[in-house]
């Protein structure tokens, strides 16, 4: 009873009004948290100082510092993307080019062995028509020669 007369009788903790940016931008306010949160990790994961941040700056110059560090990290990887893109543009062009060469290089193959084909096709039935006629003379030829050897023995 006693505790909770004292619990009673004391004030309700005051909370500060909220600030614009926590009313009207909060997913702008948890993603400075959550990079704020980010870098502290990465510090402590770490185990060094990997940043221009003392211990004796204020706080504020603290989150200010790791940003522009962070700016400055993004800006650097920013080029190297940016190269690593260009060069991957450049193979991309050469790649590219060089593929449509031998496209064309194919087509153009492709159409020469059609005719090939055509012209082996035409030399096939030329050859049948000849050998079916030289193997016509040559039943031929036997039975006359088994007609004249016939003749020759009697």
């Amino acid at each position: 009873l006693v505790a909770a007369e004292n619990s009673a009788s004391a004030p309700a903790p005051t909370h500060p009004a909220p600030s614009k940016l926590t009313c009207c931008h909060p997913p702008a306010n948890m993603a400075l948290r959550a990079m704020l949160a980010a870098a502290g990790l990465a510090i402590c994961a770490t185990g060094q100082q990997t940043s221009n941040v003392t211990a004796d700056m204020r706080p504020i110059r603290r989150v200010i510092t790791l940003i522009e560090e962070m700016k400055a990290q993004c800006e650097k990887d920013a080029q190297q993307d940016h190269a690593g893109y260009e060069k991957f543009m450049c193979w991309c062009q050469t790649n590219e080019k060089e593929k449509g060469k031998a496209i064309e290089e194919g087509n153009a193959n492709i159409a020469e062995l059609n005719a090939f084909l055509e012209e082996a096709a035409a030399k096939e039935g030329e050859l049948k028509t000849s050998i079916a006629s030289l193997e016509q003379d040559i039943a031929d030829d036997q039975d006359a020669l088994a007609t004249a050897t016939a003749t020759r023995q009697k």
